[in-house]
C-alpha cells in the first residue's frame, strides 16, 4: 500500500469545515435574522400607529362634517365615541361666528395614549352669505400633555376681509 504525499494529505485535511467554524457561521446568521425580525416588528408597529392616526384624523373630520350640517344656533360641547376614538368637542361664540375645538383622542395597541387636535371656524349665517370657513390644525399630541401640539390655523383672507 503505498503512503499519500504530503501533499494529498494536507488537501484532504484542508475540505470542508470545522464543526467550529459552522457553529460560528450559524450564529452569524442568527443574530442577521433576529436583528431583521425586530427591525420588521418595528415596521409593523409604525404601519398600525400610521394608520390609527389616519384615522383618527378621518373621525375628527366626520365629526366637523357632522357639526358644520346642524343648526348653527344651537351648537353645544360634546363627547362621543367611535370605535377606538374618543372625540370631544368645544364650542365657543366669538364675534361674527363659532370656533369648535376638536380631540380625538386613542391608544396605540401597547397601551399608549394618543391624539390629535382640530379646530374649525363657523361664520354667522346673519353676518354673511352663510359660508363655512373651516380652518383647522391637525398635530399628534402623543404624550397627551399638551405640549407636542401646535396647531396650524390658516385663515381664508376673504374671511378676514369681511370680519374688518
Amino acid at each position: 500500500m503505498k503512503t499519500p504525499s504530503p501533499q494529498r494529505r494536507n488537501l484532504k485535511q484542508k475540505r470542508g469545515f470545522t464543526f467550529l467554524e459552522v457553529m460560528i457561521a450559524m450564529l452569524i446568521v442568527s443574530l442577521g435574522m433576529l436583528g431583521s425580525m425586530g427591525l420588521s416588528s418595528y415596521v409593523l408597529r409604525s404601519c398600525q400607529w400610521s394608520e390609527r392616526l389616519a384615522t383618527g384624523n378621518m373621525a375628527g373630520q366626520d365629526k366637523l362634517e357632522e357639526l358644520r350640517d346642524s343648526n348653527f344656533f344651537t351648537l353645544a360641547s360634546g363627547s362621543d365615541t367611535n370605535g377606538i376614538f374618543q372625540r370631544s368637542w368645544r364650542v365657543q361664540d366669538f364675534a361674527d361666528g363659532k370656533e369648535i375645538s376638536l380631540r380625538v383622542y386613542w391608544e396605540s395597541v401597547d397601551g399608549i395614549g394618543h391624539a390629535t387636535q382640530m379646530r374649525a371656524f363657523l361664520s354667522d349665517p346673519r353676518n354673511s352669505n352663510g359660508n363655512f370657513v373651516m380652518t383647522q390644525g391637525l398635530g399628534d399630541d402623543s404624550d397627551i400633555s399638551g405640549t407636542n401640539t401646535t396647531p396650524v390655523v390658516e385663515i381664508d383672507p376673504t374671511y378676514l376681509e369681511a370680519t374688518r
